[in-house]
């Protein structure tokens, strides 16, 4: 009775993640969902069974949700900010066309894209913000289970997920490119102040995974060799990114994440804590009983602490969208034309303005 209690429990609480689930969904799960309920119904319980007095509760409230579940259709829409707030006035007009040497090929301009001199840092922050946001929310807890990210066919297992990963990637390298292009100090420094800038936007908005984009690109090797234009940069990186800081498995962030209100959390971390999660826990566990016999069940705490994460996440995508008027053009460029040279060619660029000593 006691494992069968274990067993009903983790079901309750599976249960509870469909509840955003969109009706399309549910439908695909309509089989599953009368497999088990049918497995259910016949339990005969006995109710004089003193050792386990909840189980009949546990068994009723379970049911109830299944016919519930499998009879009705229930979907949670990602809303909009429905709030009486008017969102703030964009920094950029809405009719804004990037010049051409923002959508010319790197090597093909002679006067390379200098972002300060077009772009709104504020501007830029929101935008990548509101992409940030949309594509975390596409992400669905099936994509999320078993490490379908790093499996053979991740695109068709985990497509969102890795929408993310290589989103996550390509702003990297952009903002490194960014920086490196630029062949004086004085405008590499002029553009890193931009970034921080965008980070400090970032910030005030909780993306915490633009925010670790800049993060990022800042520590590469490329951009973090270049002792003369890092100069008086420290205090800046430590008061801005201190959110993002690994010391202490991202306490700082961990805490933050924490607080209500919209956010887009690290992709890196929420995948790393899914991994550990996974592997940290076997599947299955040994049982040794009273003939002698060894037998394997299911690890239910593995299940508890998988689902809970799971559940953090989909609750951080049904919080309504951020109160910001999207620049149309402004996003498609930031999605579209972005100019991204190789971690190698920014590293061979770094080297051409610092050489090594």
């Amino acid at each position: 009775p006691a494992i069968r209690l274990e067993v009903f429990k983790v079901i309750y609480s599976w249960l509870k993640l469909f509840k955003t689930l969109s009706s399309r969904e549910l439908l695909q799960l309509r089989k599953p969902f009368i497999f088990l309920r049918n497995q259910l119904d016949p339990l005969v319980i006995d109710e004089k069974d003193s050792f386990v007095p909840e189980l009949p509760i546990y068994r009723s409230k379970i049911s109830a949700k299944l016919r519930r579940y499998i009879v009705g259709s229930i979907s949670v829409k990602h809303t909009l900010n429905d709030s009486k707030i008017k969102p703030p006035k964009p920094r950029m007009q809405r009719t804004w066309t990037p010049s051409t040497s923002l959508i010319l090929p790197l090597f093909n301009s002679k006067k390379p894209a200098k972002l300060y001199d077009e772009l709104s840092s504020i501007e830029v922050a929101r935008q990548l913000t509101l992409i940030d946001y949309r594509m975390f929310v596409k992400v669905q807890p099936n994509e999320l289970v078993g490490q379908r990210w790093t499996k053979k066919n991740a695109q068709l297992k985990a497509p969102n997920v890795m929408a993310l990963i290589q989103r996550f990637n390509d702003v990297t390298g952009w903002i490194g490119t960014s920086i490196v292009i630029l062949e004086t100090l004085g405008e590499r420094i002029k553009m890193i102040d931009w970034w921080f800038e965008v980070a400090e936007e970032m910030k005030n908005l909780r993306n915490y995974n633009g925010l670790m984009m800049i993060y990022s690109s800042f520590n590469s090797i490329a951009i973090s060799r270049m002792k003369e234009t890092w100069k008086k940069k420290g205090k800046k990186m430590e008061k801005v990114m201190d959110v993002v800081e690994i010391e202490g498995n991202y306490k700082e962030y961990r805490k933050d994440l924490k607080k209500e209100g919209i956010k887009v959390p690290i992709i890196g971390v929420l995948l790393q804590d899914l991994i550990s999660g996974d592997e940290g826990n076997k599947g299955e566990i040994k049982v040794s009983e009273t003939d002698g016999k060894k037998y394997k069940i299911l690890n239910l705490n593995r299940l508890k602490i998988l689902g809970g994460m799971i559940k953090e996440i989909r609750q951080m995508q049904a919080h309504p969208n951020y109160n910001l008027e999207p620049v149309d053009e402004l996003q498609r460029f930031l999605l579209e034309g972005l100019q991204i040279l190789n971690a190698e060619i920014q590293f061979q660029k770094s080297l051409e303005h610092e050489p090594r000593q």
